[in-house]
């Protein structure tokens, strides 16, 4: 390993790194402990005797000089809040763990930009395993901090050039640090929480014919979302399953769809089920294999090979369907396709918006999730399943094409977004008379009337330029000499606003100061745990937009003013 990083302001060669050092329940404190754990060891566990930890800490004996990054252990924390707040192991103090995190969240912010420490190899223990401890707060935040199971340890040992001094640098990891939808861990004002007129609700409940639900499906007047990545994830035996479930004359479950003017229908519950019909009766597309109760008649036929009895019998099921009318506020749909989907594995926010406003927009997202400037300026690091790297994707255009100012003040992304995905449906003609008719909950008065084309330019400049200015470390909150992190929403959403807003003239002034900016931008924010704030844990409240968009606009105006 030969890669140096910069420690307050100092210059470090990474020699080597240990991975993945487990925290088992025994090492942390008593308040992180598991019920019906006693006090436990305080002793560290790096491993076995052996060539790798010899070259590592040296000969046996030793004491090492150890230090860990105050940032380091504030975002490791941040990370962990997702344990803390909704606790998947059962712990001694789980009642409390809310209050824990917050009032370590306190202590860290009385900590020294670096904490020191020494370990000593604890040679006393018989045996191969190497222990080491230590009386240091250093080391007893090792132990405080973390919980157990879900958190490890990695050791950085590290050379000082400039003074030839080897030190060790720890760093707490998370096993959710690769989950980035914790980064926002303030919980959305819920759609479903919202006021709306009960009196605009319309839901029917309607009997449909096989027959008509086959013209449906032949049409296309029945939406199955193709498009959802996550979609027709039947095995070839449970689709046979259905289709004898129809052939024994067994109920199906209720469908769950939302009708537009049209009388189209979008399906909110019920895709696999729809599809396997589709699927068997109509494309041909599989023979049935391994049925339960018919296999030794029916194996390895298709429905014109079934008896006409039996071909009768599942043409002539009816289903029941609960239709969601047009006119029932967007609000209440949203609200109904979480209810409904809420076991197994549910929807995300973005694929209800992608089934409720499917149409230009969306054909227009899943285009730019493809887009080269895209996927270089992201480093392809932002899921595609489950629609991710499209919601980052609506969360700028959205800021693009709306004034960052027209937040909602209840914080709800969830509507923003919903109310962008319809503006783009219309764009560049938002005051034409079907979009003032379908928009008319929406305030159209400062949206940017560009074109789709236009649109996709103003997002690769900015996407280009945000890997130009920040390289590797783009739209995350790491920085040079920093290990990176994941990319973040908040900053993927202000810096690609910026960026994409900036005369070409500035942007080039911007190169040139690019260094004494990104030395500024990381030390006067992304080190401030306020900033941090504003882009992570209350980042979908209106002050922290509103605050993050106008301060980051002052530090670019401040470098393409010169």
């Amino acid at each position: 390993m030969s890669s140096t990083i910069i420690i307050e302001e100092s210059q470090f060669q990474i020699i080597s790194e240990l991975i993945g050092l487990g925290i088992p329940d025994s090492f942390v404190l008593r308040i992180n402990k598991m019920k019906g754990s006693g006090n436990g060891e305080a002793k560290l566990f790096l491993g076995y005797e052996g060539e790798k930890l010899t070259d590592f800490f040296g000969t046996r004996g030793f004491t090492a000089n150890c230090f860990l990054l105050k940032e380091d252990l504030i975002e490791f924390h941040n990370i962990s809040r997702k344990e803390y707040f909704n606790p998947t192991q059962d712990y001694q103090e789980k009642e409390r763990l809310e209050l824990i995190w917050e009032n370590k969240k306190d202590k860290l912010q009385a900590l020294p930009n670096i904490i020191d420490f020494q370990i000593v190899d604890q040679t006393q223990i018989s045996g191969t395993r190497i222990y080491v401890n230590s009386n240091d707060l250093g080391y007893s935040l090792l132990r405080e901090i973390p919980l157990p199971i879900v958190s490890h340890i990695n050791i950085l040992k590290l050379l000082n050039d400039a003074e030839n001094e080897i030190k060790y640098q720890f760093i707490l990891r998370s096993d959710y640090e690769n989950d980035i939808e914790i980064e926002e861990q303030v919980i959305e004002k819920d759609s479903e929480n919202d006021p709306f007129d009960p009196e605009l609700i319309s839901i029917d409940t309607r009997k449909l014919t096989m027959e008509t639900l086959l013209r449906r499906l032949r049409q296309g007047t029945i939406n199955l979302n193709p498009d959802f990545q996550r979609n027709e994830v039947w095995t070839l035996e449970k689709k046979c399953q259905l289709i004898e479930s129809l052939m024994l004359k067994i109920p199906l479950p209720m469908f769950y769809v939302s009708a537009d003017d049209r009388n189209n229908y979008t399906v909110v519950d019920g895709l696999q089920r729809l599809s396997t019909m589709r699927d068997y009766l109509i494309d041909n597309k599989f023979t049935l294999q391994k049925l339960e109760f018919w296999g030794d008649q029916f194996n390895g036929k298709s429905l014109q090979d079934l008896p006409t009895h039996i071909e009768n019998r599942i043409l002539e099921t009816e289903f029941t369907f609960t239709v969601i009318n047009p006119g029932t506020p967007d609000v209440v749909k949203r609200n109904i396709f979480k209810r409904v989907n809420r076991g197994g594995a549910p929807l995300t926010d973005q694929e209800i918006r992608h089934a409720l406003y499917s149409g230009i927009s969306t054909e227009f997202l899943k285009q730019l999730s493809k887009n080269d400037t895209f996927k270089k300026a992201t480093d392809g690091s932002i899921r595609d399943n489950r629609m991710l790297d499209r919601e980052f994707i609506l969360r700028l255009l959205a800021f693009i094409v709306r004034d960052y100012t027209s937040y909602p003040k209840n914080g709800n992304m969830d509507v923003f977004l919903s109310n962008t995905l319809q503006i783009l449906n219309y764009l560049p003609n938002v005051d034409s008379q079907a979009a003032t008719k379908h928009l008319k909950d929406i305030n159209l008065t400062s949206i940017k009337p560009l074109d789709l084309s236009q649109l996709t330019s103003v997002f690769e400049k900015a996407m280009t330029r945000g890997a130009k200015i920040f390289g590797e470390h783009a739209f995350r909150k790491s920085y040079l000499g920093k290990r990176r992190t994941p990319v973040n929403k908040a900053l993927f959403e202000v810096w690609g606003t910026i960026l994409s807003e900036i005369s070409d003239d500035e942007f080039r002034v911007l190169v040139s100061n690019r260094q004494r900016f990104l030395n500024e931008y990381s030390n006067t924010y992304l080190k401030n745990y306020n900033f941090d704030e504003i882009i992570s844990r209350n980042a979908l409240k209106q002050s922290s937009v509103i605050e993050r968009h106008s301060k980051l606009r002052e530090l670019v105006n401040r470098y393409t003013n010169d």
